[in-house]
């Protein structure tokens, strides 16, 4: 090869990695240490859910009823925000107007016995409330079920359009994700406005993020079989989803948007309480292909 020859296949070289850089920086696969950083969380291993608070983090874990786990914007621990009452297997937080909205999975356990702390929802700074969910048949049928079988399991909530959403992981109808509509003051009492299905490609609901004046959807397997996870985006209620070019590792449990333009996400481990973790939960700063607007 001549001198000319080999600077030209040098000049593609480099123009090849950079765009593998950025194409990994777009994917969550594995860019430099400038653009994603990631971590280990310690003092609990189930990490299933992380809002955007007070320039900061509240991550919940659905092995620990009683607090939240704070967190400033570089994920630095600080002491954890207790709950002003109980909630078992924590699944899903929001941002209301009104404060912190910590959601239960509402379903059974994996042996299919109903509790209920369970089916609480709860704004934080007053008393439990537990959700009427008649308005959703398939909700109703599926209750007394475990999770990996189909039965009701609420993953994700969010504050957006001026009403409270709750995503369900399961079950699915003919394939598609339910997404509720709730009406009334949670600190009172609330109950299912709407019933809406989403086309997630046979996946549920994992995490319900607002962004801009849409809602990001994190969508994974409804029996939480091994597989990554996707992304996608809704530009209003009633719209079809927009899936984004993107996927997350399987165990990703909850989505929130960075003061830098990124997003974390948190993974789940493996522990229960009073025992140290197998594989810790885990947290990782991500770029997102977001849709321009």
């Amino acid at each position: 090869m001549n001198r000319r020859s080999f600077r030209f296949s040098l000049v593609i070289a480099v123009i090849a990695l950079a765009i593998a850089a950025v194409a990994a920086v777009l994917l969550g696969l594995g860019p430099p240490e400038a653009e994603q950083r990631e971590g280990t969380f310690s003092g609990f291993c189930e990490a299933s859910s992380i809002l955007s608070w007070q320039g900061g983090y509240l991550v919940g874990d659905n092995e620990t009823e009683d607090r939240l786990f704070v967190f400033t914007a570089d994920l630095a621990p600080r002491a954890p925000r207790k709950l002003s009452s109980e909630v078992e297997d924590i699944e899903a937080l929001a941002a209301t107007p009104e404060g912190v909205l910590v959601v239960g999975s509402q379903g059974a356990n994996k042996r299919g016995e109903r509790r209920s702390r369970r089916e609480r929802v709860l704004l934080d700074g007053h008393g439990a409330i537990t959700p009427d969910l008649s308005g959703c048949p398939p909700c109703v049928a599926v209750r007394s079920r475990p999770p990996k079988r189909g039965g009701l399991s609420v993953e994700g909530a969010a504050h957006w359009n001026g009403s409270i959403w709750l995503g369900l992981r399961s079950p699915l109808v003919d394939g598609q994700a339910i997404v509720l509509r709730m009406d009334g003051d949670p600190r009172v009492a609330l109950g299912v406005a709407e019933m809406t299905m989403l086309d997630l490609g046979g996946f549920g609901v994992r995490e319900l993020t607002p962004w801009r004046d849409g809602l990001l959807v994190l969508a994974g397997p409804a029996d939480d079989a091994g597989s990554r996870h996707r992304v996608y985006f809704l530009s209003s209620p009633g719209s079809a989803p927009e899936r984004l070019p993107v996927e997350l590792p399987n165990g990703t449990e909850g989505l929130a948007p960075a003061p830098d333009g990124r997003f974390v996400l948190v993974r789940d481990g493996d522990g229960r309480p009073g025992r140290s973790c197998r594989t810790p939960a885990t947290w990782t700063r991500i770029v997102l292909p977001l849709p321009p607007g």
